[in-house]
């Protein structure tokens, strides 16, 4: 289907092969990181308040996927838990999906897959006095993610 919008519930992300469950949001962002160079004085011909165009380098590229989930007190994978565990006893270092899932009521003609390694840290885990638990993460990449667009064939 030619030019159907992709409905934000049928992103996700997997930490470590497992699915972040009860997952409220996400976010991918890729960032090309510049550098601008300093402009030369203009010469006695050009105006001096002339206004000149930048010009900036890429330098690197990072990349960052943030989420929010319900948390959780037992043992359901990947959760609030398994991601203070990672932390405190564990390797932060993390292989991470952000990814369309295929979903039978939902017909879509492509699966799309970023993973990488990246770096996992707790942004909050909040505790309202009425209302359902929620924490929300961070993965800094670690070096360059690979991109996968494969066509669904029927």
């Amino acid at each position: 289907m030619a030019g159907q919008v992709l409905p934000g519930s049928v992103i996700g992300i997997t930490v470590n092969g497992e699915e972040v469950q009860c997952e409220l949001e996400s976010s991918l962002s890729i960032t090309p990181n510049t550098t601008e160079n300093d402009p030369c004085k203009p010469s006695s011909t050009e105006s001096y308040k002339s206004a000149t165009w930048t010009d900036p380098t890429i330098d690197s590229k990072s990349w960052e996927i943030t989420f929010n989930a319900k948390a959780f007190a037992d043992a359901v994978a990947f959760n609030n838990l398994d991601m203070i565990d990672l932390l405190v006893n564990g390797d932060p270092i993390v292989e991470v999906q952000f990814y369309t899932k295929q979903h039978p009521d939902y017909d879509f003609d492509e699966i799309a897959i970023f993973s990488g390694k990246g770096i996992l840290s707790l942004d909050d885990w909040t505790a309202p006095a009425e209302g359902e638990s929620t924490y929300s993460g961070t993965i800094t990449g670690k070096g360059k993610p690979t991109f996968v667009r494969t066509p669904i064939t029927t």
